[in-house]
């Protein structure tokens, strides 16, 4: 059943089948996490820098009037 899944290493023997099936498995699913993370740092300090901004402008503005 894995040769049909994945026919790209159908020449390979059942361990070294099983192995780079998981090796690829394993691949997949951490590239994706760090993907996530990585964007979701992204969103945190766009919303940080966009906090401190705003901090700053309340600060700056309570001068005027």
């Amino acid at each position: 059943m894995a040769r049909a899944l994945y026919p790209q290493h159908a020449a390979l023997g059942d361990a070294a089948l099983f192995k780079r099936v998981t090796a690829d498995y394993w691949r997949d699913l951490l590239g994706n996490y760090e993907g996530r993370m990585a964007g979701d740092i992204l969103k945190l300090n766009t919303q940080t820098a966009f906090n401190t901004a705003r901090n700053q402008a309340i600060i700056d503005a309570a001068g005027i009037g």
